[in-house]
């Protein structure tokens, strides 16, 4: 399976070999953040990429105009695709129902929720969304 930073590799490859240069452009600031985040640390994975890449859209959405909606577009076709709300719920709501009884911290909870929906699904949902779900789930 390839991961997201070897698709960017060969995506930037065939950009500049098909001369399409905004895209090169693009791919060229994702390669050299990653550059710039592993001086001295360890590889980037897909969970490190996703992040990364939900920061540059970020700064895209701010700037605004018709480049940004395509370096949006861009930046956006590397990230997995989201997790379905009824299916977050459902993983919430087993990961909850694993909690000690007793167990009333809402943050203590939900850091966790989020700490083991991170396995398997980092980047797939909305973490801002899983706190209200916790709260809800345990009917606070």
């Amino acid at each position: 399976m390839t991961t997201i930073k070897q698709q960017i590799e060969i995506d930037f490859k065939a950009a500049y070999v098909a001369k399409d240069m905004f895209k090169k452009n693009v791919l060229a600031t994702i390669k050299a953040e990653v550059s710039r985040g592993e001086a001295g640390l360890r590889e980037f994975n897909d969970s490190d990429m996703t992040k990364l890449l939900k920061k540059m859209i970020d700064g895209v959405m701010q700037v605004g105009g018709e480049d940004s909606q395509k370096e949006f577009e861009v930046l956006n076709s590397y990230l997995p695709a989201q997790m379905a709300q009824s299916l977050l719920t459902e993983k919430v709501k087993l990961i909850v129902s694993m909690v000690p009884e007793g167990e009333k911290n809402v943050g203590k909870i939900t850091g966790s929720v989020i700490k083991e929906l991170n396995v398997n699904y980092a980047g797939m949902y909305d973490t801002a969304s899983v706190g209200p779900l916790v709260k809800q789930l345990l009917n606070l």
